[in-house]
């Protein structure tokens, strides 16, 4: 048993109810005969989402249904742009804006803190007007995406009521899994779970509670595609793969190499501590807006937003960042972007002065020129690969192939080997939801799991077993004065009044070091004791640290930083906790005995609390992040 934990008690602790256990084992897919649970994947992107859905007889099948149909697409689509409009108290997204107005664009990526954006995101026209339009509606980042998702689910829930009639969603209890870049620290993804809460994602059901919990992006991606019937003979033992997730804004931020464990099921451990930066399909619109800017000139100020959003959604989106690749054989091509003729009221819509050449109204950009658009973002996609396998090659293992996913909008510029659609992440967080365990609605006040139906036992077909910390991680505590060990010179010296005694307090007991090989399968746990009032009813914190060496310090330093404040409410019978008297006689207290388990999960963590080798209920759990 450690020293005493050193945080503080509360009297009292609202339960918002929320439910987002996302720390259980892969060790068993248990799926009823009956279908009882829907599993809905949210792959929530900084320029386009998708949603994912299946039962458990669907996905044994095989067969998890996307999202194809959205509001304001005449066709079929797999995601829908993360946009939304306000305008005259109502609210629209997607593809439903009108064509005319200027909506509000990569919100997503408002959640983060300036020190995690790299200077050029913040300094991105996209990013700064992303950010005066949040300031002009008088709203803040969780608020666009709490609507955005609110209307998300709305459009989701009536289409599956539509495909499979009234009777089929009052029938089920929601499991959602919303995709989180790996490199989203835990307060970002606090947001998140923020805005889902206010979206209405998890509003109380009378078949029962709905549960919430995350995948990274990368792990969903190598799920569903690793686990495709396609891409089995691709899976072989020791194989290590590197999942590049390269889409919108988080776009090739995530970057994560899996070493194959097994093939039956496909068991997956982080071969490397993952790696990732802001640099892909946004910035890259960013800088082909640039070039057409400094192209037109003047002309560019008589644009309007709905002539600029024209000039990227045309012919831009749709054909040449999906399709652009540089010919090998040197031959020359153009790519002709038509411009809206606003741009042309006082001058005349040919422009053969300069390269690249306006004709009719179209710039005729050559492939040197498009080549441009890619340069900065892919070289550091090359960077961030490159550090990938020299990590690997360090450890003594050969990357075999990258899986690419999204591909910056599906550019065949970075392909790698692409064997993911556009809808393999939402695809993938529906994989995580069925792998982990089902027990939805199932826990009891503490966390102790009854009225069990049997279920009948069924592998899971894919699972990330390990993965590696990214930085350490610890929690404060206090250690009793010992003459022959401590001086009382030292300036964390000082009296405990529940103690009653001397202790040197600010000290930091590590669980994970970075670069540590964590088993999600066998997760770390430390036991702690701790002094509680006999009244005691309320809740507890344990505040948490984090230090980005491997060979972090055994006290709280500059290089110690706070993470967050973990807030416990114990549903424990106080009478039958130890009696605990302070050395000096004076405090009659109880002693609780706990362990707290922690595990990581990219940048973020996920935690666990135990009493008696009871599980608490997770609503008795919040991380606060600072």
């Amino acid at each position: 048993m450690d020293a005493n934990n050193m945080n503080s008690q509360h009297d009292y602790w609202e339960d918002d109810d929320s439910d987002s256990d996302i720390g259980l084992s892969m060790d068993e897919l248990n799926i009823e005969e009956k279908d009882d649970v829907l599993v809905i994947g949210i792959d929530f992107g900084t320029t386009f989402s998708g949603v994912a859905y299946a039962t458990s007889s669907e996905f044994l099948t095989g067969n998890i249904s996307p999202i194809t149909e959205w509001p304001g697409c005449g066709g079929d689509e797999g995601k829908a742009p993360t946009e939304i409009f306000y305008e005259h108290g109502t609210t629209s997204w997607g593809y439903a804006i009108p064509e005319d107005a200027d909506p509000i664009r990569w919100f997503k990526l408002l959640l983060l803190k300036n020190e995690d954006l790299k200077e050029d995101v913040q300094s991105s026209e996209f990013y700064l007007l992303a950010k005066e339009k949040v300031r002009s509606e008088n709203l803040r980042p969780v608020d666009l995406v709490a609507d955005y998702l609110r209307l998300l689910w709305e459009h989701t829930l009536r289409v599956i009521e539509k495909s499979r009639g009234a009777q089929f969603l009052p029938a089920l209890r929601y499991h959602i899994v919303i995709t989180v870049p790996a490199i989203w620290k835990g307060y970002a993804r606090q947001s998140m779970e923020e805005a889902a809460n206010m979206a209405g994602l998890l509003a109380p059901r009378d078949i029962g509670k709905t549960r919430l919990s995350f995948v990274l992006e990368p792990e969903a991606a190598g799920m569903a595609t690793l686990a495709d019937p396609d891409h089995r003979d691709l899976v072989q033992t020791g194989n290590v793969w590197l999942i590049l997730d390269a889409g919108g804004g988080t776009v090739a931020s995530d970057l994560i190499s899996y070493k194959i464990g097994t093939k039956q099921p496909i068991t997956m451990d982080e071969a490397v501590e993952g790696t990732g930066a802001l640099c892909g399909g946004v910035l890259i619109d960013n800088a082909f807006q640039g070039l057409c800017r400094t192209r037109l000139g003047r002309r560019w100020t008589l644009l309007s937003a709905n002539g600029i959003k024209e000039i990227l959604r045309d012919k831009w989106e749709r054909t040449y960042k999906r399709q652009f690749a540089p010919r090998p054989d040197n031959q020359a091509a153009e790519y002709p972007i038509p411009i809206p003729a606003e741009a042309f009221v006082s001058t005349g819509v040919d422009d053969l002065s300069q390269l690249p050449h306006i004709k009719k109204g179209r710039i005729h950009f050559r492939e040197s020129d498009i080549l441009k658009a890619f340069t900065e973002s892919f070289t550091r996609i090359d960077e961030l690969v490159d550090e990938q396998i020299m990590k690997t090659e360090q450890k003594g293992l050969t990357l075999r192939v990258c899986i690419l996913t999204n591909a910056c909008g599906t550019s065949k510029f970075i392909f790698f080997r692409e064997l993911s659609s556009r809808t393999a992440i939402s695809r993938g967080a529906v994989y995580k939801g069925f792998a982990e365990d089902q027990r939805m609605g199932a826990e009891d006040e503490d966390g102790h799991s009854g009225g069990m139906k049997i279920f009948h036992d069924i592998p899971a077909p894919i699972r990330v077993t390990s993965t590696i910390a990214r930085y350490s991680l610890g929690t404060s505590h206090y250690t009793h004065f010992d003459p022959s060990t401590h001086d009382k010179s030292d300036p964390d010296y000082g009296w405990h009044s529940e103690e009653g005694a001397y202790v040197i307090k600010n000290q930091v007991k590590w669980y994970i070091r970075k670069g540590d090989n964590i088993s999600k399968l066998d997760p770390v746990q430390h036991p702690w004791r701790r002094l509680l009032r006999k009244n005691f009813k309320g809740s507890f914190s344990d505040y948490l640290y984090q230090c980005a060496s491997s060979n972090p310090p055994h006290r709280i330093d500059d290089t110690v930083k706070p993470l967050c404040d973990l807030k416990v409410a114990p549903n424990v019978n106080m009478s039958s906790l130890e009696n605990f008297t302070s050395a000096d006689g004076k405090k009659k207290l109880k002693v609780l005995d706990y362990s707290l388990e922690m595990v990581p999960s990219g940048a973020s963590m996920e935690f666990n609390f135990y009493i008696n080798g009871r599980k608490q209920a997770s609503h008795n759990v919040k991380a606060e992040y600072e």
